[in-house]
């Protein structure tokens, strides 16, 4: 997923390194011993505490056993439901066809709790697509950064506003299809976008 752009890349960054924050670019740890952490290039930085963020990976083994179908994931449908009729998931563990970005899997309380929902009610017998983009919110410091959809690398990025005072939106389209926005001290325009999102309409910034 698409998070920033090159230009609201730059300005959490130049945000962090206000407060202190120094960035290594392009490095990566080769060592790690004591209170020091030796980079590839063979710098050493010093430090009091090393937090690794490695990610994590879906643990599909008990529905692959069960005969449920997975890739990166447990696939459903646009229901929620699985290729095993009855059987449903949701969150961190779906992969599900996003109308807008396709088949996509997030990591996200929001899209957990969401998608529990939807998929409880077909449960109890609704037939209730999932069409609610995925939303999360970011903060670094005085910045708070509101994105909802799912953009990709190959997506083009506009900027609405002035992202230096903290007033805009970054805009994401792939080709004339909005597929997210991400703003600062905008919020009521995110909530906007959200709902264009959702119903497949376009959107356009006041």
């Amino acid at each position: 997923m698409l998070f920033a752009n090159s230009r609201l890349g730059n300005l959490i960054r130049e945000t962090h390194e206000a407060h202190g924050v120094k960035f290594y670019l392009e490095r990566t740890p080769a060592l790690i011993q004591d209170r020091q952490v030796q980079l590839d290039d063979g710098t050493i930085v010093d430090c009091d505490l090393v937090v690794i963020g490695i990610g994590v990976r879906p643990n599909t083994a008990l529905a692959e056993k069960a005969g449920v179908a997975t890739d990166n994931g447990v696939l459903v449908n646009e229901f929620l439901e699985t290729n095993m009729p009855g059987i449903f998931a949701a969150g961190d563990i779906a992969s599900w066809p996003d109308p807008r970005a396709g088949r996509i899997r997030v990591e996200h309380w929001v899209v957990a709790e969401r998608q529990g929902q939807t998929a409880a009610r077909n449960i109890l017998g609704a037939r209730e697509r999932f069409t609610v983009p995925p939303f999360f919110w970011s903060n670094h410091f005085d910045v708070g950064i509101r994105y909802v959809g799912h953009g990709s690398g190959d997506d083009r990025a506009t900027v609405s506003g002035d992202l230096k005072a903290k007033d805009a939106s970054v805009i994401f389209r792939a080709g004339d299809k909005l597929t997210a926005v991400a703003s600062i001290g905008r919020d009521l325009e995110n909530l906007k976008a959200e709902v264009a999102l959702e119903r497949g309409e376009e959107f356009r910034v006041s």
